[in-house]
Parts: structure tokens; C-alpha cells; sequence
């Protein structure tokens, strides 16, 4: 399996064990499933990057989260925000086959639509094969 297979089942094992999600999301999905409501966290496709040396495969991962809320109650974004963020910084080092060097926060971006409030957070790992 690929680095980004691998890291994006460890982020969805992260996110679906952390208790504070699993009190105030509604579920954390690979895709949105049809009638998913609010809150609830999506993993989207991420970029991979060659990020190996003269020894080693490596993979530079761009992987984002988003959280969708009901615009009518904002209060639960930042909350959830904060829990996703740091159940992904806290990754464990190794997935199978790959050993993460680093995992940063690199930005996000809030946006809304319809009846939907939805915040972006993009994260970069960066892994080497073992």
C-alpha cells in the first residue's frame, strides 16, 4: 500500500478514537456519505510528493481534514478544530512500512456555504519507508 494509504487510515483511526470527537462529530468519513449530518470530519484526497534520498524512498504527504458544521450553530467549529489538530500532530511515528519524520500544521481556511460552515486544515508529513 502507498505512504498516503497507510497515513490516511492511521489519521481516520486517530480522529474516530479521540473522545472528544466521537461526542461532537456525527461521524468522521474517507468520503461524505449521502445524507451525512453535521458535524462530521472528511479526509479528501491529499497530494504525495517524492520526498526520498539517495537511500531511501520517501513520501512528503499534503493531507487535509474538514469539518462541516450547520451554519445556524458555529459554536462546536473551533472545538472540533482544535481536537482534530491535535489528534493528527499526535500520530504515532511509524505506520506500516514507513517511519513519519515530521507532521505540521501548515494552514486552514474557513468557508461557507448553503447551510454549511466548513473548515479546511491542511496538514504535511513527511515519511520515510522502513
Amino acid at each position: 500500500m502507498s505512504a498516503m494509504t497507510h497515513v490516511r487510515t492511521a489519521v481516520l483511526a486517530a480522529l474516530r478514537a479521540d473522545p472528544l470527537l466521537r461526542s461532537d462529530v456525527n461521524g468522521v468519513y474517507d468520503a461524505v456519505p449521502p445524507g451525512a449530518q453535521p458535524p462530521f470530519i472528511v479526509l479528501p484526497d491529499g497530494a504525495s510528493i517524492d520526498w526520498g534520498t539517495k537511500t531511501a524512498r520517501g513520501r512528503e504527504l499534503r493531507l487535509p481534514v474538514t469539518i462541516e458544521v450547520d451554519r445556524a450553530d458555529l459554536s462546536p467549529l473551533a472545538r472540533i478544530a482544535d481536537a482534530a489538530e491535535a489528534a493528527v500532530l499526535a500520530l504515532p511515528p511509524d505506520v506500516p512500512g514507513w517511519r513519519i519524520a515530521s507532521c505540521v500544521y501548515l494552514r486552514s481556511l474557513t468557508s461557507a456555504d448553503g447551510k454549511r460552515h466548513r473548515r479546511l486544515i491542511e496538514f504535511r508529513i513527511r515519511m520515510l519507508e522502513i
